[in-house]
């Protein structure tokens, strides 16, 4: 699902969340990297 196809209040959500956690020199190519970025896995 992209992003832009998610409930607005998830996209709200995300909207904050992404710049917080993930440094922007690191691509997100599946969601799951999400994850393992902000808990420093990767």
């Amino acid at each position: 699902m992209r992003l832009s196809e998610m409930p607005t209040p998830l996209q709200l959500f995300l909207d904050d969340y992404i710049p917080k956690c993930i440094p922007s020199n690191r691509p997100v190519r599946v969601w799951f990297d999400v994850y393992d970025l902000e808990e420093k896995r990767m």
